[in-house]
């Protein structure tokens, strides 16, 4: 009988051990859903980019995009690598920030008074965002948007998209083409002279 007693005594305190854990589990999950999930904040958010116009003081570049195929505004003969042009698109319509500072001192203090580079960029529903680049501060650079109100500091990928001559964008097919000719030149002159001194 004893023995019994002391069976249904353990069994109650497992019993109200268990209670405890689901109400304390419980509170934890509760807890844990309200708190603020850090979601990750772009200083540009755009889709279905078709005109990048960039410039770094001295010079400017515009691609464009129609019927999916990019091209170079300043000399259409030029065949883009496609690829590379979807890059550089998805590159400059999804830029992280890093930090934000709503309320920022002077422009001039971050060179985005005078920005070192200005990337235009338009949808295919003809939004406009004017993106602006100034200095560099540690392994990032201050950017600023549109209207200049509100300053953030993003990765160096930005700007190493923007470190291109238009030759490392051209497509492979046409520069193998050109190499194509060049050796073909060559070995039709080699063996004209071949037959020349055959002849001889």
């Amino acid at each position: 009988m004893k023995k019994r007693k002391n069976t249904m005594l353990a069994l109650l305190v497992i019993l109200a051990v268990l209670i405890v854990c689901y109400f304390v589990i419980g509170k934890i999950q509760e807890n844990q859903e309200e708190e603020p999930s850090e979601e990750t904040t772009y200083a540009v958010s755009m889709d279905d980019i078709v005109s990048i116009k960039y410039s770094d003081g001295t010079s400017t570049m515009t691609f464009t995009k129609t019927d999916d195929t990019w091209s170079y505004e300043e000399d259409t003969t030029v065949a883009l690598e496609q690829s590379t042009m979807e890059s550089m698109a998805d590159t400059f319509g999804k830029i992280i920030a890093n930090r934000i500072l709503e309320e920022p001192d002077a422009l001039s203090d971050y060179g985005l008074e005078e920005p070192a580079y200005t990337i235009e960029l338009a949808d295919k529903e003809g939004n406009v965002t004017t993106v602006y680049i100034g200095n560099q501060t540690g392994s990032d650079y201050y950017l600023t948007v549109g209207d200049k109100k509100v300053v953030y500091t993003v990765g160096s990928s930005v700007v190493n998209a923007m470190e291109f001559d238009v030759e490392e964008l051209r497509e492979a097919s046409e520069e193998n083409e050109g190499e194509t000719g060049d050796e073909t030149g060559d070995e039709t002159s080699e063996d004209a002279d071949t037959e020349d001194s055959e002849q001889n």
